[in-house]
């Protein structure tokens, strides 16, 4: 991960084709209350309620399907 990335203000994290976390800040981490080593290959859905999946559902993966990436995703 980029060092600018490790503390910066917002929550990071980038996940491999199956949806598995392999990076995650120090921001993000904080804010959910894991330790990274608790986190890292977990699947990203297993972090969202259910009002979330569907949303990441019908945001996330038609975006990545059809652009190859996804910049930003703001669930609360």
């Amino acid at each position: 991960m980029d060092e600018r990335l490790i503390e910066a203000p917002c929550g990071f994290l980038s996940m491999d084709h199956n949806g598995s976390i392999i990076e995650v800040n120090k921001t993000f981490l904080e804010w959910i209350g894991f330790k990274q080593k608790n986190l890292v290959g977990k699947h990203f859905e297993s972090l969202l309620t259910t009002g979330n999946k569907l949303i990441f559902h019908s945001y996330f993966y038609p975006n990545i399907n059809l652009h190859g990436h996804v910049e930003e995703l703001f669930i609360n």
